[in-house]
């Protein structure tokens, strides 16, 4: 059921378009999550606290070249596993 509100004494229904559909794509050292218009990147190096070297890079521009011909993904969130960095940068 929408959720609803009411503008002076007019009720007006809050219709959303969400797909259920997953992916998650893996590669060595991202990985790339699609869900509905949310797009995820994700640095997965966390031994290296997420450190960027030349095949992430290269992996990092797969991903947004995925992107790119997506035409559902709206939003793109960048994240980095582990607990102690979200990336110490380029080595």
């Amino acid at each position: 059921m929408p959720a609803s509100f009411s503008v002076n004494g007019r009720i007006f229904a809050l219709l959303t378009r969400m797909s259920k559909e997953k992916e998650l794509i893996s590669m060595e050292n991202i990985d790339l999550q699609l869900e509905g218009h949310t797009a995820i990147i994700t640095l997965n190096r966390p031994d290296a606290l997420n450190a960027f070297n030349y095949e992430t890079l290269g992996e990092l521009q797969q991903a947004v070249e995925k992107l790119r011909s997506n035409r559902e993904a709206r939003v793109v969130i960048f994240t980095g596993a582990g607990e102690k960095a979200f990336s110490v940068g380029l080595i």
